[in-house]
């Protein structure tokens, strides 16, 4: 008689066991279907990153290859104009000047000294210029100056006409130019230091 009242709880044990088993055996099926969405999900997103990298790769190898472009294009431009001198060769200059002046038929009237400007690792040496001439021979005088060999621009210009002992002629035309020469002095030890 206690025999059968044993199998009981043992029957009643193997239904719950089952049914935990059962909850169990949903639980992790239900997970493995919510956890397939949810890598699908990452999949794609990881897919869409992986394009918009290799997107930003592509940019910056053309990126790249356009610097090196402007780099190769930079360096053959500076090989040949060659680098801004230490010291500005102002008597060659101005000898070059006048020389120019005279190939295009201008007549040189005066040069002087302006006040120099410093920057860092940079100075300009301003000169100012007065020649007078035909308004096409000045012309032509403007371009040949930005045409020379040396570091140097015209800053300001200034074209007048009147009379004068300095004008020959009613197309003569005076000209006033600012002339910045440019060089790249070497930095004193004092200076680095203090």
């Amino acid at each position: 008689a206690m025999f059968p009242k044993a199998r009981l709880p043992v029957l009643l044990i193997d239904v719950v066991g089952g049914g935990v088993v059962a909850a169990c055996v949903m639980a992790s099926g239900w997970l493995a279907l919510v956890r397939a969405d949810r890598t699908r999900a990452e999949v794609t997103e990881m897919t869409k990153l992986v394009r918009v990298a290799r997107q930003d790769l592509a940019a910056l190898r053309q990126a790249r290859t356009q610097q090196q472009s402007r780099l190769a294009q930079g360096t053959a431009e500076l090989a040949e104009r060659g680098q801004l001198p230490d010291q500005t060769p102002v008597e060659d200059y101005f000898q070059t000047l006048s020389e120019l002046a005279g190939r295009h038929h201008l007549r040189m009237l005066r040069n002087s000294p302006a006040a120099p400007r410093r920057y860092p690792g940079l100075l300009e040496q301003r000169y100012t210029c007065a020649v007078t001439g035909s308004m096409p021979d000045l012309a032509r005088f403007f371009r040949a100056i930005e045409g020379t060999n040396f570091w140097a621009d015209i800053s300001y210009f200034q074209i007048t006409s009147g009379s004068g002992p300095e004008l020959e002629g009613p197309s003569a035309r005076n000209a006033e130019l600012t002339i910045s020469l440019f060089s790249a002095p070497p930095v004193e030890a004092s200076a680095e230091n203090g």
